[in-house]
This record gives C-alpha cells, sequence and structure tokens, in this order.
C-alpha cells in the first residue's frame, strides 16, 4: 500500500495553528500505525519556519502527540510532509493561509 499524509490545519490563536495529519482507518489497522509525519513549514510572508513531528494513528503507543500547536505567524504559509518508518511513502507539499 503507497501511503499519504493529509494534514489538517486549524486555527488556535492569531498566527498559532495546530497541526495534525489524521489516518485513514486502514493504514491504522495496517503495520501503518507505527508510522510518524513530519511537517516543515516556511511562512512565505515573514520568513518565519519550523517544523513538527505527530502521530497520525492514535493507537500507536508512543508519546508523539497527535496534534501541536505551532507559531508560524500570520501569512501564507507552505509546508512539506515526510514520512518518518513508513516503507513507502510519497513526500507531500501543501500551503494554508494564517490570520
Amino acid at each position: 500500500m503507497l501511503w499519504r499524509a493529509n494534514v489538517a490545519v486549524q486555527t488556535r490563536s492569531a498566527g498559532v495553528v495546530s497541526i495534525s495529519a489524521p489516518a485513514d482507518g486502514r493504514i491504522c489497522m495496517s503495520n501503518g500505525y507505527a508510522t510518524l509525519i513530519r511537517v516543515d513549514y516556511v511562512n512565505r510572508t515573514t520568513g518565519a519556519r519550523g517544523g513538527v513531528t505527530v502521530k497520525p494513528c492514535q493507537n500507536f503507543a508512543n508519546p508523539t502527540p497527535a496534534a501541536v500547536d505551532a507559531r508560524t505567524g500570520a501569512g501564507n504559509v507552505t509546508f512539506t510532509t515526510t514520512f518518518v518508518g513508513a516503507p513507502m511513502a510519497v513526500p507531500g507539499k501543501g500551503s494554508f493561509t494564517v490570520r
């Protein structure tokens, strides 16, 4: 099975978002449950950058959180995704706007 990450972003407060990558149930019921997702971001407006690592499967007994708050700052944010521990994964990219 080829895996891909769906990144979810929710605004917490001005310039702060919660980043997660919830997985499809089929992945969490396979050996994919032990995979982590690294999301690296760059705010194209301010130049702020950073990264978070989240676990996409709640049933993975790992201390990594399922969602992380990130201070991206307001503006247009681009990101890339990398799988940690996945045998066949497609790196990804995307963007979102933070107010």
